[in-house]
């Protein structure tokens, strides 16, 4: 009775933190996670242990570079317990974290516990059909895309942007699609009057042909700016056309990066002031929509060329007089 009971906690305990219980009494962690997930293994352990007397030793043979942190630390579970922060990446591939994370005393280095971790931390893929032309909305939890040889086209929407992105599939590799509309900070700070829409691809997913990004503006009685994110926050010519007809904004892109659309003209962020961006003083280079009007480029190049005539008139003059 006392065994069966014993192999029932065990059972328990293996299904609500995610360990796998040997026979040998050796625990394994071994569910597969996402990249940016955290993953908390509770310790067990004693209650009059104090965790600011122990210390964990990281003995992974393989995915230490997927690991951004491990620490021991109260969890969400209200157990003490191991907690591994993964790196936030966006790539296709699959990472085996695989070892041993091993917990210690810090005065007598004694052994307190060992954790065998055995499991892969990959973005799931979407499932995909065999037609030419293919229209899918990217779902984060499965943003990979491996594409069939018979894919000749696909169209991604995504949820909660009213935008979309088409582009010509051949032998195209995967993509990981993976998107957000976290607001960017330091550029939301230094622009309190704007009003703004973020959309940033965190993979920077990369085409073999170059497709069309279609963001269509809120209100199209409105001034709009489509700007991409750099580096820092910096602001940076987006290269998009307005079209009028559709009320939105043409990116002609193999490769989706971060982008911000807003209803005024935008001020480089604190952190990206000493970048070299493509606009100065906050003056943005992107097109605008029609309701603005475009820049009167030719004027300015009259303007110059008046300028640099009445320059070579002078120089004339003073060889003359010599």
């Amino acid at each position: 009775m006392k065994k069966t009971m014993s192999v029932l906690l065990a059972a328990a305990f293996a299904a609500t933190s995610g360990l796998t219980a040997f026979a040998q009494g050796e625990e394994a962690y071994t569910v597969k996670q996402n990249p940016c997930a955290t993953v908390e293994i509770p310790l067990g352990l004693e209650e009059s242990v104090d965790l600011d007397d122990l210390r964990v030793y990281n003995k992974l043979t393989s995915g230490k570079s997927a690991v951004e942190s491990i620490e021991l630390d109260r969890g969400e579970n209200g157990e003490d317990s191991l907690i591994l922060t993964l790196k936030s990446t966006y790539g296709v591939e699959t990472e085996e974290i695989e070892g041993e994370l091993q917990v210690k005393k810090k005065t007598s280095g004694t052994l307190v516990k060992t954790f065998a971790v055995d499991f892969d931390v990959n973005w799931d893929k979407a499932e995909l059909s065999q037609d030419a032309e293919l229209a899918e909305t990217v779902d984060n939890e499965a943003p990979v895309y491996e594409f069939h040889s018979s894919n000749k086209n696909v169209t991604f929407s995504f949820d909660g942007v009213d935008a979309s992105f088409e582009v010509r599939l051949e032998d195209q590799d995967a993509v990981n699609m993976h998107y957000s509309t976290k607001a960017d900070k330091a550029i939301t700070q230094a622009n309190e009057d704007a009003d703004l829409a973020f959309l940033s691809f965190d993979g920077a997913p990369t085409f073999d042909f170059r497709g069309t990004l279609t963001y269509y503006v809120e209100d199209t009685d409105k001034d709009w700016y489509l700007y991409e994110i750099g580096s820092k926050g910096a602001l940076k010519e987006s290269g998009a056309k307005y079209d009028e007809e559709e009320g939105a904004f043409l990116l002609k892109t193999s490769t989706l990066g971060s982008y911000v659309l807003s209803d005024t003209k935008l001020k480089a962020s604190s952190a990206a002031a000493g970048e070299n961006t493509d606009q100065d003083d906050g003056e943005d280079k992107t097109e605008n929509n029609p309701n603005t009007g475009s820049r009167d480029f030719v004027g300015t190049a009259v303007a110059l060329g008046v300028i640099s005539l009445v320059a070579a008139e002078a120089l004339a003059v003073k060889k003359n007089s010599k």
